[in-house]
């Protein structure tokens, strides 16, 4: 998902934020090309020719990263609200109580649920795929606490 980045320094320019899967981190763009990253951050030249540093700040859950430019913080989208944050809560400590594998599986379900979270869904069908990604990740759960018994007991 590409997310423009709309700030005075930049108005000729196009600077976009790249978020992809979950395990790559976002990338940074200037007019199409990836910018690459030096000691942290990015520099990047802006519409008046001064270098501006730029720095990406992730959240582990959530896929949308804040972007600072100079000393100004951007948020690119709006932050998870209270009930989002619970059910990220709800999946990896219910999960937890069967194992601490599912505390893993929770924290995984977590993760993607974020990025349902964030897609252009409806809120009933991101209620619906939360709810299947909930009951998968309790089926991954019981056959690794199966699983794990039945080696423990071979």
């Amino acid at each position: 998902m590409k997310i423009e980045v709309d700030h005075p320094d930049f108005k000729t320019q196009k600077l976009e934020v790249e978020t992809s899967g979950i395990i790559q981190g976002p990338k940074l763009l200037l007019n199409g090309s990836v910018v690459k990253k030096q000691n942290g951050k990015y520099l990047i030249s802006s519409d008046s020719g001064v270098e501006l540093p730029i720095i990406i700040k992730s959240n582990f859950i959530d896929p949308v990263p804040s972007v600072t430019i100079a000393q100004g913080t951007i948020k690119l989208a709006r932050p998870f609200n209270g009930l989002e944050y619970a059910w990220f809560i709800f999946l990896v400590v219910s999960l937890y109580q069967a194992s601490p594998i599912g505390g893993l599986v929770g924290a995984i379900a977590a993760l993607v649920s974020g990025r349902v979270f964030r897609k252009n869904y409806s809120n009933i069908k991101k209620i619906g795929i939360a709810t299947f990604i909930f009951i998968v990740a309790i089926v991954v759960v019981i056959i690794c606490v199966v699983s794990i018994k039945l080696i423990n007991n071979s």
